[in-house]
């Protein structure tokens, strides 16, 4: 992971295999329930993990989030291929977990949007105006701006 190469210096490991048909059935739900309005938010974990997309998402939307249950920095920084972090709109989560169940994709609820802090419990706590400001000085910095 981007994680373990640039914070830690380890290059190496190996992704598992694409599952061409799961990604294939998790791309069509994701597609469906964005047309259906039943997402808020949705970001891949493809660079950087869920830490990265739920960084990105709090970051885009001034709204904090509080996870629990992720096993760790390997968890919070894996790039297994096929996988997303959506936020369901409150009132029709169910109706989402009823389509991936239909559509044979796993989910897992990880947690909640809200408030001003991003919090993976045991791993991370941040304030949003912090890591707003830090992620908008990233690229400036990067340039030497």
């Amino acid at each position: 992971s981007r994680w373990a190469w640039t914070a830690h210096d380890h290059v190496g490991g190996r992704l598992p295999d694409l599952d061409a048909a799961a990604h294939a059935a998790a791309a069509a739900l994701v597609r469906d329930l964005v047309n259906a309005g039943l997402l808020a938010g949705v970001h891949d974990v493809a660079d950087g993990g869920l830490a990265l997309a739920v960084a990105e998402m709090v970051v885009r939307s001034g709204v904090g989030a509080h996870l629990s249950g992720i096993g760790g920095h390997a968890a919070l920084f894996s790039e297994t291929p096929s996988r997303v972090v959506a936020c369901g709109v409150p009132d029709r989560v169910a109706e989402v977990a009823e389509r991936a169940a239909a559509a044979g994709v796993p989910v897992a609820s990880l947690g909640r949007a809200g408030g001003d802090r991003l919090v993976v419990d045991g791993l991370v706590d941040l304030d949003v105006v912090d890591a707003t400001s830090a992620w908008r000085r990233a690229l400036p910095g990067a340039v030497g701006e």
